[in-house]
């Protein structure tokens, strides 16, 4: 079989961006649990953009008569398009615009765009999903603004791109869709017709010893989507995490479309600058069949490049990687001498993330005689380790991957081999000839990976280190202390002291004791070497029987007054939660439906808690104690908890929570925090009486029949209107009038899987059904 040298040429697509932005899949299609607010236009025709037809059997006959020249791999076809912001529709919803548009592409795999002259606002968030509710991008944010923005893969052949920002943003989003990219390849193994690969390779995920070695190697998109390499994210001898990325000097030769030549020139620098990586893409499990999600980081800058081992340096621009402990900086090992074995993690062909095994010595291999790689351009002899890969393979894709020593430790970058499973050989460029390069800081590794001209020979893989623990717990915890660099010192400070206490347990873990106290709280933790901070980071906790301050208010008119207990000026340390309990008034508002909005406030800080705390909410109507409303289980405090609750006259609730999981006597119990009271729904019309309504409903049945009971006074017939609201926001998705004798069918096809309440008003707009039904579509 001919060797191959795994080219992948930029055709044109400059992105930016500092952070990175996550990418999820769902295999059991409920992209909306997770991200609720983006299927919120159920009432709003959106715009839809529908691309020409692909000739996909023409595109892979051009793909395999290719396939032996060292072309680019390509899953793509890109289609130059201008759509503006106008080609969207917008919609004013309280205190957010949202903006819409779906594209469409029948057959693709997947969509993907360049973006051009995106400028988001502030707190603007923009999401790219696909309607199945199987893949969600995003979100992108003001710190992605650029003047072109190349996205991630979305599975399927028609996606949504939705905006959103503050009505009253200061200024406004914009942006224009320059490219849409039709893949014709399918890049996503949980798909159940994904393409068929090479049966010997090993999904990286069965290899838990390299578990943390691979959260250091990246795919490499490159240019406008269609193409792609493979890279690795290393360490250097200072530890200062910076974000250095190896991969091939062949993958950006050439990356402006002109002719490779073994040189730089400034437009190929300019290209090699605008790549993105993303991390993390692999399965969850061995064996499993789909990946949850992965993220990219974008914008980097060329340090260093070669021809002859063919290497290129790149860093990744921005700090947010720096501090990410997701990802791992690879240790690595200049030594002149052949490994004793190799491993390479890759990404061949775009798959999730492999790994090969040679198990045997490496040799250091000429391919000086490989004259039809490279358009003739010849590689230098003794520049690569040659190896004979014993188990998995490698593929287009797969260039620029990172080879292990056995030590694991990288030792050299792939440049290409055979794609075949019986015993492929694989040529990487030499890392200890890449070290001095071409004797310029833009031609060598030395400088940029050895700052201080320490002399060091190898390093070792390390991850930036991480604190974790409990925001809540009741008498004593221990936040754990992973990936402490070695000689980093660690210092506590933790407040209120001496009412909080705390120690370093082996350099592992962090022990705090509340002493008995319910109380707010704050641990400092600083990680340093000599002048080198690497964390500094706060942490707030909660201890004991807590009760934060809870507001509950009317969001629409009444008398606009928010209702909430004030803590005590300077009663910051100590506390055991609401006591006396207060009580609240609610005011129905006829026009629309009640809505109760709580919001968690910590009282010491008077700010919306982020301690991700898991609490249940219920309303509890006073006269009998029956429990009509119950949310359960967690509530971040960003937002505040909507109940949707259509009330009656002259009844009271009492608002209850309690800590779930709480192993703290009153938390972990029930606790009256407020009661609201409806008013201003007296029944009026049919004598006066109040309604009621029974919901029946089959098993499997995308409808329900609603039946009046007849009461004493009352008509027995008349006009009504029937609204379900969806659960837990409570948005109104259905409105139907009806007139109602006896019985009548509502129907619930068309709506998504999701609970609803189901309210009804008699056609002057008094509410009469109390409390609200539920229904469960599935």
């Amino acid at each position: 079989m001919k060797k191959i040298l795994f080219l992948f040429v930029l055709l044109g697509g400059v992105f930016s961006a500092e952070a990175q932005v996550s990418t999820h899949i769902f295999e059991s299609k409920d992209a909306f649990k997770m991200f609720p607010g983006l299927k919120q236009r159920e009432s709003v025709t959106i715009p839809v953009k529908q691309m020409p037809p692909v000739k996909v059997d023409s595109l892979l006959k051009e793909d395999e008569a290719n396939a032996s020249q060292g072309v680019p791999f390509r899953f793509g076809y890109g289609m130059d398009v201008n759509y503006m912001m106008d080609d969207g529709i917008w919609e004013e919803q309280s205190s957010v615009r949202v903006w819409s548009m779906k594209v469409t592409s029948m057959g693709a795999y997947s969509i993907n765009f360049i973006f051009s002259d995106m400028v988001l606002s502030s707190e603007a968030e923009l999401y790219i999903y696909n309607p199945a509710g199987m893949a969600v991008y995003g979100p992108v944010t003001s710190a992605q603004n650029a003047a072109v923005f190349l996205t991630d893969l979305v599975a399927g052949d028609e996606v949504v791109i939705q905006l959103t920002e503050p009505v009253d943003a200061k200024e406004r989003s914009s942006l224009k869709v320059s490219r849409v990219v039709h893949g014709y390849v399918n890049m996503f193994p949980f798909s159940t017709d994904a393409r068929a690969i090479l049966t010997c390779y090993n999904d990286v995920a069965c290899y838990p010893e390299w578990l943390q070695e691979s959260d250091g190697v990246a795919l490499v998109l490159l240019g406008n989507g269609n193409s792609l390499c493979t890279g690795s994210l290393l360490n250097n001898t200072s530890g200062s995490f910076k974000p250095y990325i190896l991969t091939a000097f062949h993958c950006i030769d050439g990356i402006d479309g002109s002719t490779r030549d073994g040189s730089i020139s400034p437009s190929e620098q300019s290209g090699a600058e605008n790549l993105a990586f993303r991390f993390r893409y692999k399965k969850e499990i061995c064996g499993g069949s789909y990946v949850s999600s992965y993220f990219t980081y974008n914008q980097t800058q060329l340090r260093a490049a070669w021809f002859s081992s063919d290497f290129a340096l790149m860093e990744i621009a921005g700090n947010n990687i720096s501090r990410d402990p997701r990802v791992s900086y690879l240790g690595w090992n200049r030594t002149t001498s052949a490994p004793t074995s190799g491993t390479d993690i890759h990404h061949p062909a775009g798959e999730v993330m492999k790994i090969s095994f040679d198990y045997n010595p490496l040799v250091s291999g000429s391919i000086s005689d490989d004259t039809n790689w490279n358009s003739d351009l010849l590689y230098p002899a003794n520049m690569h380790w040659k190896g004979i890969l014993d188990n998995g393979s490698i593929e287009g894709g797969s260039s620029g991957s990172p080879l292990f020593d056995s030590g694991k430790r990288v030792v050299g970058q792939l440049v290409g081999g055979y794609s075949i499973c019986n015993s492929p050989d694989g040529y990487y460029g030499r890392f200890d000839r890449s070290w001095s390069g071409g004797g310029t800081n833009a031609t060598r590794l030395s400088n940029w990976l050895d700052p201080t001209n320490t002399g060091s020979v190898t390093t070792n893989t390390i991850k930036y280190p991480s604190v974790s623990g409990s925001s809540y717990f009741c008498t004593t915890t221990a936040y754990q202390i992973k990936y402490l660099p070695p000689g980093a010192n660690v210092n506590i400070q933790v407040y209120p002291s001496p009412h909080v206490t705390a120690s370093i347990s082996n350099d592992t873990a962090i022990v705090l004791n509340a002493n008995g106290n319910a109380l707010t709280g704050w641990l400092y933790v600083n990680i340093s070497e000599g002048s080198h901070t690497y964390l500094a980071d706060t942490f707030r906790f909660i201890t004991g029987d807590y009760y934060p301050d809870v507001q509950i208010y009317n969001d629409s008119d009444c008398s606009g007054e928010e209702y909430g207990r004030t803590p005590e000026e300077g009663n910051i340390d100590t506390f055991s939660g609401v006591s006396p309990r207060p009580s609240y008034d609610w005011c129905y508002n006829q026009l629309d439906h009640n809505k109760i909005r709580v919001y968690f406030y910590d009282e010491r800080y008077r700010a919306i808690l982020s301690s991700n705390l898991s609490y249940q909410v219920r309303l509890v109507r006073r006269s009998n104690q029956q429990v009509v409303y119950t949310y359960c289980c967690n509530y971040n405090g960003y937002s505040p908890l909507v109940i949707d609750y259509p009330g009656s006259p002259g009844v009271y609730y009492d608002v209850e929570m309690k800590l779930v999981g709480s192993d703290c006597p009153g938390a972990a119990s029930w606790t009256a925090v407020g009661e609201t009271h409806y008013i201003s729904c007296a029944g009026s019309g049919g004598g006066g009486g109040i309604e009621e309504f029974r919901i029946e409903r089959q098993a499997g049945e995308d409808f329900f029949t609603l039946k009046r009971l007849p009461r004493v006074g009352l008509s027995q017939s008349g006009t009504f209107t029937v609204r379900l609201y969806s659960l837990p926001l409570g948005r109104m998705v259905r409105e139907t009038e009806v007139e109602i004798a006896d019985a009548t069918t509502i129907r619930l096809d068309g709506l998504p899987s999701g609970e609803y309440a189901v309210q009804i008003r008699r056609s002057t707009g008094d509410c009469i059904i109390d409390p609200p039904e539920r229904i469960i579509v599935k």
